[in-house]
């Protein structure tokens, strides 16, 4: 049986990093496909995919089977987890180590793990793991810098909590799986300046750091008895006539599910694919979505958590919720195309044939302006001789700080060849021509205003200033003759954020904002964690440390609940 890849891919590489024998790869052209000569017809690519993207040679997709139709069920449990991602999974397993509970998690989808398994990297600030390695503990310093970035908006007693939650974190998951603590490495801050970072080796590879955790936590779930009941989409949080949760209406494609529960963790994940609410939220995004899948922009982020908790009486303001956008984010990838086109020598016109930006630029910090610009893409601008200064200067180690992220490999010595070869696809979004005229044509712009825009960059390389985005002058490379390059880059997101918010016990708020008994919320669906800056979050720990450390925090709560 030979199995091929359908469109349902959005390149989270696990495929790839799963494949016993390498027949899975990324094309020149960086779509993900099966090497029929290498293929051992073993299944594993299939088993290790989450969005139904691995065919076998009758076309049908490796997947589980739908829920045949049943009679309405009737269930018991101490705790109901609404949401089988990393902070659900967490907030699951850690309740049960505490408590002795019954704990039934419910997942929509056909998978358990969503978007946590393609995080990559979580903190280990305070830690043994940390400590390990000579590095002092600095969560007093991080947890000033948090208050201070978010404005003083956010609860300083939830953000001293997380920062103080991640260590026990990870010194209980070293605990319980004693190899993990041979597993970590020193890398270099994402913060300049910062000391280095203590993560998991293997963030710097395919099978990020949320993969890592999650088969650990996975396999805790089996020693706990924990319950996983997959394509059960929560209808309904039920709480009795004193307000506390007694219950959770489910349905399956073969009919209704009830369960009887004391507790309920909401942890639905992201909305980023709920068209409606992003054209609330983001309507430039909403309108201009990616040509490229990732793996946090997949079908199963519809936020259902914000309907859900206002409809149990949850305070869920919609002001507060954000999306984090980033770009040019370049896709597909190949050939070393993500490489160059991420460098600060180039330089980035929008569809009107003009610069819009200094190039010396994050992708993070371009976002809110990449979305202002016709639609919300751009392209990277290059030649062979800025193409040649790229690669010097990252021989000498100027610009390395170019952002990219640690997916993006190192060029080889032949890229021209390996480029020309990538931009063979006549569908590649990225285009080359031996004139700015005959470029202006292929990615569609004005060929009078791109031309103006490379004299008038010219002269600015000349004079060694640049009067309009004052680049830094080192980074100023004239485009001498053709053949010419367009990277072509777009805005792309990896989560829209928000839901019910929480207090710092994680302890789901009523509109009245005191507690719910019995309801606690976590992850990407709630509110408490982050602030909306024009639309665009800014939250003081990243997405999967906030997973695992709400999840952890909302299990200890629940546990202290139920015993109570």
């Amino acid at each position: 049986m030979s199995y091929s890849v359908n469109d349902n891919c959005y390149n989270c590489h696990h495929c790839i990093s799963r494949c016993p024998v390498n027949a899975v790869e990324e094309g020149d052209d960086g779509v993900i496909q099966i090497n029929k000569d290498r293929c051992i017809e073993c299944g594993i690519c299939g088993e290790a995919c989450h969005f139904g993207a691995i065919c076998d040679s009758q076309g049908h997709v490796v997947e589980p089977e739908d829920i045949a139709c049943h009679d309405r069920q009737v269930l018991d449990a101490d705790l109901v987890v609404i949401g089988a991602g990393a902070a659900g999974i967490m907030a699951a397993v850690r309740a049960a180590s505490q408590c002795s509970c019954k704990v039934i998690v419910l997942e929509k989808t056909k998978y358990v793990g969503g978007c946590g398994w393609y995080g990559g990297a979580f903190r280990t600030y305070g830690s043994r793991a940390e400590a390990g390695f000579g590095i002092r503990d600095r969560r007093p310093a991080f947890i000033d810098r948090a208050v201070k970035e978010t404005f003083w908006e956010l609860e300083p007693s939830l953000i001293g909590k997380t920062y103080r939650t991640l260590s026990e974190f990870v010194d209980w998951l070293c605990a319980m799986e004693p190899d993990m603590a041979n597993d970590f490495e020193a890398f270099p801050s994402f913060v300049p300046g910062d000391d280095p970072e203590v993560l998991l080796k293997s963030m710097h590879n395919i099978r990020s750091g949320g993969y890592y955790v999650l088969n650990i936590l996975l396999k805790l779930a089996r020693k706990y008895d924990i319950q996983f009941l997959t394509q059960e989409r929560a209808a309904e949080i039920v709480r009795d006539e004193a307000g506390c949760i007694s219950g959770v209406l489910a349905k399956d494609p073969g009919g209704e599910v009830f369960i009887h529960c004391r507790a309920c963790m909401l942890a639905t994940g992201n909305w980023i694919a709920n068209r409606d609410i992003c054209e609330e939220i983001v309507p430039e995004f909403n309108h201009n979505r990616p040509i490229m899948k990732t793996p946090h922009m997949y079908p199963g982020c519809t936020g259902d958590g914000i309907r859900l908790a206002e409809k149990a009486g949850g305070y869920v303001d919609h002001r507060m919720l954000a999306a984090r956008l980033f770009g040019p984010h370049i896709m597909p990838r190949g050939g070393g195309l993500d490489f160059f086109g991420a460098r600060f020598e180039g330089i980035l016109i929008n569809k009107n044939g003009e610069r819009w930006i200094n190039e010396k630029k994050h992708e993070l910090d371009a976002a809110s302006l990449l979305m202002k610009q016709p639609g919300c893409c751009a392209y990277t601008l290059l030649d062979l001789g800025v193409m040649e200064k790229i690669y010097s200067n990252w021989q000498n180690g100027i610009g390395n700080e170019a952002n990219g992220g640690p997916f993006v490999l190192d060029p080889a010595p032949d890229y021209i060849d390996a480029i020309n070869k990538a931009l063979e696809d006549p569908m590649s979004p990225h285009k080359k021509a031996d004139s700015l005229s005959e470029l202006a044509e292929l990615i569609g712009v004005p060929a009078d205003r791109l031309e103006a825009t490379v004299r008038k960059y010219n002269d600015y390389c000349v004079t060694g200033l640049d009067e309009d985005f004052f680049k830094p002058s080192e980074y100023l490379v004239p485009f001498r003759k053709g053949p010419y390059y367009a990277v072509y880059g777009s805005a792309v997101s990896d989560g829209g954020f928000g839901g019910v918010l929480i207090d710092n016990q994680l302890r789901a708020l009523d509109t009245a904002k005191s507690p719910i008994p019995g309801f606690f919320a976590g992850g990407d669906s709630c509110c408490g964690w982050f602030i909306n800056i024009f639309g665009e979050k800014k939250s003081f720990i990243n997405d999967l440390s906030w997973a695992f450390a709400s999840g952890y925090m909302a299990g200890n709560s629940i546990a202290a609940f139920l015993n109570s």
